[in-house]
């Protein structure tokens, strides 16, 4: 073995110190060691306190999926009937005013009460429910002044997210913004009503999304998401007019006009605003076969 306290001990050629010796008796010598190895080997090989026993081999265990707990599964219930109720509102099947019964959701939805009671909650939250107090749920009916206060909050909103993005958006920005136009128009053609509504919320939350501040995206998702409520319900037509504001305001994004940008963006939803006639409607809806019929069709 090398040594590091004595380098010259590696080197093979350095002279033999040891005293000579017969090579006769080297050899056996060395031939009586190798076979006391051998047959040590074989001794230790068969001894069976020593031997090492073999284990036999385990079935592999097949990954299984962790079932969904309880709490989880709530979770889903609530999430599908949010929104199966807000695409029912969206689409008209549930008009403003309409009563929505505990009793009737838990049967449409085959769910417990507590998911119908959380549910309803967060639809309060996102503006398509009113919960009134000793008598209910009811789909939203937005008054003259809530109309003017959201489209009030998301005017000053928008209007800083127009200017900053005007002075900052990229000629790639600006083909998003146009492809998105491009959706609108086919919607419009096809005379999908639905689609163009939400196309044309789409269209302001994009922008606010490029121009890079999360937090007034989040915000004024949740105001679109009431003003798109408040133009199903209070207006009859949705067609070429806004879709031809978005490309003026695309034309003036590009040119870096930040404050006629802010002023026509302010204009166009005071002309969106000026279109809805809130008004109280009392309708009588079978909820149960609304649902009904939905997962039918489906």
């Amino acid at each position: 073995m090398c040594s590091p306290d004595h380098p010259g001990s590696c080197d093979s050629h350095a002279p033999d110190s040891s005293p000579a010796t017969d090579s006769g008796a080297s050899d056996l010598t060395l031939a009586a060691a190798k076979s006391h190895m051998s047959s040590a080997s074989r001794q230790i090989a068969v001894n069976p306190l020593t031997a090492k026993k073999k284990t036999p081999a385990q079935p592999a265990v097949a990954a299984t999926k962790t079932a969904p707990t309880g709490e989880t599964r709530t979770a889903a219930s609530r999430a599908a009937v949010v929104e199966t109720i807000r695409a029912a509102i969206m689409d008209g099947r549930l008009p403003a005013g309409v009563k929505l019964g505990e009793g009737d959701l838990t049967k449409a939805f085959s769910v417990t009460r507590n998911v119908v009671r959380e549910a309803l909650s967060e639809l309060k939250q996102l503006g398509f429910v009113s919960l009134v107090p000793n008598h209910g749920a009811y789909v939203s009916q937005p008054t003259p002044e809530e109309v003017s206060d959201v489209y009030g909050a998301r005017r000053i909103i928008e209007a800083g997210i127009f200017t900053e993005f005007a002075q900052n958006c990229t000629a790639r920005d600006i083909r998003a913004l146009r492809e998105h136009v491009r959706l609108q128009e086919e919607a419009n053609r096809r005379g999908d009503h639905q689609e163009l509504l939400r196309l044309l919320g789409e269209f302001h939350l994009l922008v606010a999304r490029l121009n890079g501040n999360a937090v007034l995206a989040e915000i004024l998702e949740r105001l679109i998401a009431r003003t798109s409520l408040m133009t199903m319900l209070y207006q009859e037509s949705h067609g070429q007019c806004a879709v031809d504001e978005h490309t003026r305001l695309i034309e003036l994004l590009a040119a870096g006009e930040s404050v006629e940008a802010a002023e026509y963006l302010q204009a166009h939803l005071r002309g969106n605003s000026s279109r809805l006639t809130p008004k109280h409607t009392d309708v009588q809806v079978d909820i149960v076969q609304v649902f009904a019929t939905k997962k039918s069709a489906g």
